[in-house]
């Protein structure tokens, strides 16, 4: 019987994790061949900025600290440029302000892309409007109609299985249109739903004019301007507002304090016999 030894062929890169953090991992890589170095970064950013700010702070600390050739790379979650984000509310200075910082001050330099990026998808969109805009002609756009039509349709089935109770026929063909006004019904109520998430993406963002608007209607709602005083007149203003029912609560609590006799040592005495005969 013949021996066999089996070798693993050796990796051509070493691997040395320098650092880990929530949002990144901090390697140092060596080719064994050449003998080459450098060290790469891997991230994922955390959804919200306030939690984004440890992520720069710990590249920053890297890149102090830093003299080999580095590569960044992953999902920030941040945007860098306006263009990167298509559709939704328009990017402010805010968001790319701490991603701007960092490629800034620690030296990197965003490199060039190829093909299709996040975000870059007209050429794939135009390809795909036509189809879906025959999709939503051939089964959404009457949805409304088909609704009730079909409603109408299982009504007239089943008066008929009422006028016809032992024939099988129109019940199964009860079932099948139940089944379908069921489906037609679902997916109109996925389309409403649908419509309704456009609707607030739209105007519901918490940097549109409208959610502010809505805001300070919905204070202001609850202020008192006008009001009625004592004599029966109509005072506006928040001042005269805050005087008449001020006055208003004095006088329902009293101005006084009205004093108190105290009980006759006689009527007490008299009760306690009246209690204990």
């Amino acid at each position: 019987m013949k021996k066999r030894i089996i070798r693993r062929k050796p990796a051509p890169n070493e691997i040395k994790v320098l650092k880990t953090t929530d949002q990144l991992i901090h390697c140092a890589i060596l080719n064994v061949n050449t003998l080459d170095n450098f060290v790469i970064t891997y991230v994922c950013g955390f959804n919200l900025a306030q939690e984004r700010l440890a992520l720069w702070a710990d590249l920053q600390d890297i890149a102090t600290n830093m003299t080999e050739a580095c590569c960044v790379l992953g999902d920030f979650n941040a945007i860098l440029h306006s263009e990167d984000r298509m559709g939704g509310t328009e990017v402010t200075d805010s968001e790319i302000r701490d991603f701007t910082n960092c490629i800034l001050n620690y030296e990197l330099q965003e490199m060039r892309s190829t093909g299709y990026g996040f975000g870059s998808t007209e050429k794939y969109h135009d390809n795909l409007r036509p189809r879906l805009s025959q999709l939503n002609k051939n089964n959404y756009a009457d949805l409304h109609k088909q609704k009730e039509k079909e409603k109408y349709k299982l009504e007239a089935i089943q008066q008929q299985i009422q006028g016809e109770p032992k024939n099988t026929d129109p019940q199964q063909r009860e079932r099948e249109a139940r089944n379908h006004y069921i489906s037609i019904l679902s997916s109109a109520m996925d389309l409403l739903k649908q419509q309704s998430k456009l609707e607030w993406i739209k105007y519901g963002d918490d940097c549109t004019k409208l959610f502010f608007a809505k805001a300070k209607q919905r204070k202001l709602a609850t202020y008192v301007y006008t009001i009625t005083n004592e004599d029966g007149r109509q005072v506006e203003g928040f001042d005269q507002v805050r005087k008449v029912m001020l006055t208003f609560y004095k006088n329902l609590l009293g101005k006084q304090f009205t004093p108190r006799t105290s009980i006759d040592p006689e009527i007490e005495r008299r009760y306690r016999e009246i209690r204990d005969y």
